[in-house]
């Protein structure tokens, strides 16, 4: 009968250490979750962070676009000016005496 009482004993003892390995174990999985939120919390506001400068990068390399095709048609006025201004001299010099 002895036997059997710290048998059970025994057995209530392993049952109380697996009941608090079972809660530690427990704990440890809701650590894990907890990191992985922020985690994801983070990642999430990365990539909201990296579309904003992406559509800054996009709104700048279309102003560059717009701003070098304002620069070839201010060339062109130019140089169609130029040649208003020599055809313009050429009929100037015709009339001076």
């Amino acid at each position: 009968m002895k036997e059997t009482s710290i048998s059970v004993n025994e057995s209530k003892s392993t049952v109380g250490d697996t009941g608090l390995i079972f809660r530690d174990i427990v704990a440890i999985v809701d650590s894990v979750y907890e990191i992985a939120s922020q985690i994801e919390v983070t990642v999430t506001e990365q990539m909201d962070s990296l579309n904003r400068t992406n559509d800054n990068i996009q709104a700048i390399s279309s102003a560059s676009e717009e701003t070098s095709r304002g620069v070839f048609e201010v060339t062109n006025t130019i140089n169609s000016l130029q040649k208003e201004i020599e055809g313009l001299k050429v009929v100037v010099d015709k009339f001076k005496v």
